[in-house]
């Protein structure tokens, strides 16, 4: 009977963690039904759930066009190499554009800098005599995984720059009168 002593405290333990692991996921539910859904979506664009390369083109060809360019050739390659937190991947984009002067390639600098998509941009080129110009950048995408979990502070959705994405729009609220802009 010496057992059933031992085979007792091993249940009160295994109860308690049960306890425990039931409140953190109370808890973890209660933290999910608190994010609002227009926060998700926000979330979704800036660190979609897919790599969403048909996303991207259209993306690129969207600002092009705002900004009075065609996009000519866009390359799209998976970024391997990336030292990357757990299920991030990034993907590397090389896009050349036509049309246009300087004052519109800042311009559509301006409108990859506003979407909501984060963008990363490497480098960019310009032809001496106009008319074409080329960027490489990166761009992110949240690998999915069953059971894995990504953590997000919630204060993130207090950041003044999350709180400008404008989800259906993929870009940013444009900033108010006064704040400098850096293309210009």
């Amino acid at each position: 009977m010496g057992g059933s002593k031992e085979d007792l405290n091993q249940a009160k333990i295994l109860l308690e963690n049960t306890k425990q692991s039931s409140q953190t996921a109370s808890q973890s539910a209660s933290l999910i039904n608190q994010i609002e859904a227009s926060n998700l979506q926000k979330l979704h664009e800036f660190l979609p759930s897919t790599s969403d390369r048909e996303g991207l083109l259209q993306i690129l060809e969207d600002k092009a066009k705002e900004s009075g360019f065609v996009l000519k050739t866009m390359e799209i390659n998976e970024a391997v190499k990336e030292v990357l937190p757990a299920r991030v991947k990034a993907l590397r984009i090389a896009a050349n554009f036509v049309g246009g002067d300087y004052k519109a390639f800042k311009n559509l600098l301006s409108a990859l800098e506003k979407n909501a998509r984060l963008l990363d941009i490497s480098s960019l080129s310009f032809g001496g005599g106009g008319g074409s110009y080329s960027l490489n950048f990166r761009t992110y995408w949240l690998e999915s995984a069953t059971g894995a979990a990504l953590r997000i502070d919630q204060n993130v959705f207090e950041d003044p720059v999350f709180k400008k994405l404008i989800p259906s729009r993929r870009e940013l609220k444009p900033e108010p009168r006064g704040k400098e802009n850096p293309f210009e």
